[in-house]
């Protein structure tokens, strides 16, 4: 009996561990496909470069760009509206740092609203 005890609580742990990290995992995608942080951004020929912060897992193909048109009561006519998404969480766990990252820019059709976020980056210098 004692035996079949253990078996149970075995099973039971491993259970929840696993309902555990599926419930991380579908955490984590539901905030995404939001507009992310930039610390900079530069256009330049066919590209735009990126600053975000990373802890050592981000790459180029963790964004994507998404164009939307609006208009306003202000102004009837559409405009294009950039977003810069990012498509995974960064796991690693280094310390936070940031990276320039070069993509492709899209086709558009004249000029464009970006809609990300800028933020100032403050690194604290250590004494």
């Amino acid at each position: 009996m004692f035996l079949n005890a253990k078996k149970y609580l075995v099973l039971f742990i491993v259970l929840g561990l696993s309902a555990k990290v599926a419930l991380a995992q579908h955490n984590a995608l539901k905030t995404f496909n939001t507009a992310e942080p930039l610390y900079g951004i530069q256009m330049g020929e066919g590209k735009v470069t990126i600053q975000v912060k990373s802890n050592g897992c981000t790459r180029g193909e963790h964004f994507k760009f998404k164009i939307t048109k609006s208009t306003t009561d202000l102004e009837p006519t559409a405009e294009n509206e950039l977003t810069i998404q990012r498509l995974g969480k960064d796991q690693c766990r280094r310390m936070p740092f940031l990276l320039s990252i070069n993509l492709p820019l899209p086709e558009s059709h004249g000029s464009f609203k970006l809609m990300n976020p800028l933020k100032v980056w403050r690194i604290k210098k250590r004494q």
